[in-house]
């Protein structure tokens, strides 16, 4: 199927609306963000943003998805289940703290201000930290069959959800600190979290 030029032209104006929302977060807190902030930034009218989204807070679902399906790809690029164990919960905590910082704004506006939406961002926020869970599980599962012998701990969804939250908690607790671009310096906590989930103690 071909793409329209109408279709093109109203992907691009959705996409500019998304990164006037990113904007306008760089500003000032969701909670404080308005509807002109976000077609100021997109310099387009409130009509226009109308068409697209039926409230701000559609607008920051779309950016969180987004946001979180670049982490995904970025994690799927770099993760594979043949990768020696040790190394693999190295790399994962590298890559996962590196999306962090590289997109501070839209982190921990997708850490924090998601809870001050309605029902509908934290139907996604829970449905995003279940798509994360479940591709953690996935990941250690295939690396435990791959890698016999290597001491890896069957993970639940439960576990698996418990330490991406916890995670998460200590990437927000940088981001209120002030120190969102020095996210790295969590690396040895994040590591020995993971490695005392997934690996056998010896």
């Amino acid at each position: 199927m071909s793409t329209t030029p109408a279709a093109t032209d109203g992907s691009a104006t959705r996409e500019r609306l998304i990164g006037g929302l990113a904007l306008a977060l760089k500003e000032r807190r969701l909670v404080d963000v308005t509807m002109n902030d976000i077609v100021r930034h997109a310099r387009v009218s409130k009509r226009t943003f109308y068409e697209h989204f039926a409230d701000k807070e559609a607008c920051f679902i779309a950016l969180y998805r987004e946001g979180c399906d670049r982490v995904a790809e970025e994690q799927a690029r770099a993760l594979r289940p043949e990768q020696q164990i040790g190394d693999l919960i190295t790399r994962l905590t590298q890559v996962y703290l590196a999306t962090m910082a590289a997109e501070p704004v839209i982190a921990r506006a997708s850490l924090s201000d998601i809870f001050g939406g309605g029902p509908a961002c934290l139907a996604v926020r829970r449905e995003q930290h279940e798509r994360f869970a479940e591709g953690m599980r996935s990941l250690f599962a295939g690396a435990a069959q791959l890698q016999p012998g290597a001491g890896i701990r069957p993970m639940t969804l439960e576990m698996a959800a418990a330490v991406v939250g916890g995670i998460n908690e200590l990437v927000l607790r940088e981001f209120d600190a002030g120190r969102g671009d020095r996210l790295q310096e969590l690396a040895p906590t994040v590591d020995g979290l993971i490695r005392s989930v997934v690996l056998e103690t010896r």
